[in-house]
């Protein structure tokens, strides 16, 4: 696992792409016109050399309309992943729970397999939170094995105030990052929390749960 910062406090992880809200549809990369978005994404994440866009998947609007959101959001991450694939990306789709944000479209990660299945890209993967993974179907053992190989990019914090993952809560992230140890996960972590107290003081979890 990566777990280090460069010297400027950022690592080289990941760019998010978003948009404006469409009426009645979902607030994310597939209303780019023409694409514009993603594309100054891609020149975005190859000038800072990161290898991941985080692709929003947006609210939506209209629950009436939930098979017309199926459709377009499969078929534009299809258009999505040639543009990914020529810059050497890969765009990653993260569920996010119903508490942290009401109404968000991709919130079921059995969803998020289906549309990664259905895209049929390597150029589009999961982005796995264990904070949400937590919140939305919980037995994280077995659901680490399940989506794993599915699996670009991990983000942690604790559950469920979402503070450093040293804190108290539900999650023993001792036991997490043993566990992705023996899954053989190699990429970055991102420090997605709010920190207790400072951000210095927070990253202090590292010294200790770091060297796994």
């Amino acid at each position: 696992m990566n777990l280090e910062l460069s010297q400027n406090g950022q690592c080289k992880g990941l760019v998010r792409a978003k948009s404006r809200v469409n009426p009645g549809c979902l607030r994310s990369f597939i209303m780019f016109h023409c694409f514009e978005g993603l594309k100054t994404a891609v020149q975005y994440a190859t000038s800072l050399e990161c290898k991941l866009i985080h692709i929003m998947a947006g609210l939506v609007m209209d629950p009436s309309l939930v098979d017309d959101h199926n459709k377009t959001y499969v078929n534009n991450l299809k258009k999505a992943a040639p543009i990914l694939e020529a810059a050497g990306i890969v765009g990653i789709i993260e569920p996010i729970n119903q508490q942290s944000v009401p109404g968000y479209y991709l919130s079921d990660y059995d969803k998020a397999v289906s549309v990664i299945k259905d895209v049929n890209s390597s150029h589009i993967g999961l982005l796995l939170d264990v904070f949400h993974l937590q919140q939305i179907k919980g037995d994280v053992t077995h659901s680490l094995n399940e989506y794993f190989p599915l699996v670009k990019h991990v983000q942690v914090a604790q559950v469920p105030d979402r503070h450093e993952p040293d804190t108290p809560g539900e999650l023993n992230y001792d036991y997490v990052f043993n566990l992705l140890n023996k899954l053989n996960y190699s990429g970055w972590v991102g420090l997605e929390y709010k920190p207790a107290l400072t951000t210095e003081q927070g990253l202090k979890w590292i010294e200790r749960l770091g060297n796994h």
